[in-house]
């Protein structure tokens, strides 16, 4: 049960809560009884596995624990993963699947990129499986060694957003035109986090060394650094609004939490900015909505507090937090307050947030309207209502494997009709 940390009385007795469930009475259908469409795609370094109405399934394994990323497009068609060794696009089982546990070529790892389209073989298993799997289309970014650390589709699917060890900035990969450009201007050290607003026009992204925010507008062709009043440590997460596309949060490495919007920071900046002739950056002081603090402090390790952080859909200006701590915050950046928290028993690794869907509607107003996904340490995938009560959980990894990413998609049952494992 959560606890209720609000002055705010009103508001507080309008959020319905229930008796908490215990494990025995939990039900793994429970968070798709909206819509059964919804799937839950859980990332682990070795498999990545589809969590739906029927059951939780791996369809992408990893024998060698390869696997650093993994995203599906929002449209529900094509599932791209990142593999420190080489990445790309598999065709299988209707399925495009990315990056395995396999090396480039060493004819075509001299070459350095090769995203001019052709298809070009790598080196795989002999088996019968694998004989499906033995060309590489598409190909982005292949070089050995090299490492994918971030990766975000696109609104429309059509490109794929992604960072990796050599460039310091965020890289765009077109599916149409096998075309990969930088999408941002480059940091002076690799880039740890960035987003992508809902129209795909802004993109945030930060670096820890020193530490960077820039906001660059792809449609204006304008770059912002952003200098908060909030916290000058390193972001070590960062999401933008579902529907506010110009609406943003900024989750520091000291804990602090705090939401700005676009649109003020480029009428303010005013008398603030300073223009770096060699970079055509704009560099802007911005106070932000509201700042909260101390909600996950870092850990006596000096590793960040907050894991994961994300606006909650349907609402203004509502975000949950989820942290190292075991503790999950529900905080409104207009009210500048806490809303509630819980604990989720195990350090989290990240979440993921979903509205029901507005046809259950008695169901919508029980569950407190959305649903959160949170992954944690001990690979486990727990799934809380927005009353902060428990309605699933899922032993994904049985072997105590750390969750990677947690990701919500709506679409057809468009997987593969069986696993496809690359060793």
């Amino acid at each position: 049960m959560p606890t209720y940390n609000s002055p705010n009385r009103a508001l507080r007795s309008t959020r319905q809560t229930r008796i908490g469930l215990s494990n025995a009475d939990l039900s793994a259908t429970a968070p798709f009884d909206d819509n059964p469409k919804w799937k839950l795609f859980i990332t682990t370094s070795r498999k990545i596995c589809a969590w739906d109405r029927n059951g939780c399934e791996p369809v992408f394994t990893s024998s060698s624990r390869g696997i650093v990323a993994a995203k599906r497009a929002l449209d529900g068609t094509p599932l791209c993963c990142r593999h420190p060794w080489i990445s790309g696009r598999f065709a299988d089982v209707g399925c495009r699947i990315g990056i395995g546990d396999c090396r480039c070529s060493s004819s075509y790892a001299s070459q350095g990129r090769g995203w001019s389209g052709q298809i070009l073989p790598i080196e795989g298993n002999a088996g019968e499986r694998s004989a499906r799997l033995v060309y590489l289309e598409t190909a982005f970014d292949c070089l050995t060694l090299q490492r994918c650390r971030l990766l975000q589709y696109s609104h429309d699917s059509r490109n794929l957003f992604y960072t990796d060890s050599l460039h310091n900035s965020v890289q765009s990969y077109s599916l149409s035109d096998n075309r990969v450009a930088d999408a941002a201007r480059s940091h002076p050290s690799p880039v740890t986090a960035f987003a992508i607003s809902c129209d795909s026009n802004l993109i945030i992204s930060a670096s820890s060394n020193p530490a960077i925010v820039q906001i660059h507008n792809q449609l204006m062709t304008t770059t912002i650094s952003l200098v908060p009043s909030a916290s000058s440590a390193p972001v070590v997460t960062c999401a933008f609004h579902p529907t506010r596309k110009h609406i943003f949060l900024l989750a520091f490495g000291d804990g602090v939490l705090a939401a700005f919007d676009y649109t003020k920071l480029s009428s303010a900046k005013t008398g603030n900015k300073k223009e770096n002739a060699g970079l055509g950056v704009t560099r802007c002081h911005a106070r932000g909505i509201h700042a909260f603090r101390h909600l996950h402090d870092p850990s006596v390790a000096g590793s960040a507090g907050i894991t994961g952080a994300g606006f909650v859909p349907g609402q203004r200006s509502r975000a949950v937090t989820v942290g190292e701590d075991g503790r999950c915050f529900l905080v409104d950046f207009e009210k500048g307050d806490t809303l509630g928290s819980w604990h989720i028993g195990a350090p989290a690794t990240g979440l993921t947030l979903r509205e029901i869907d507005a046809a259950a509607q008695s169901k919508k107003e029980e569950l407190g309207g959305y649903l959160i996904a949170v992954g944690t340490v001990h690979g486990r995938c727990l799934v809380y209502d927005g009353n902060g009560n428990k309605v699933a959980e899922r032993v994904v990894d049985t072997e105590g494997e750390s969750i990677l990413d947690v990701e919500w998609v709506c679409s057809p049952d468009l997987a593969p009709r069986e696993c496809l494992t690359l060793t």
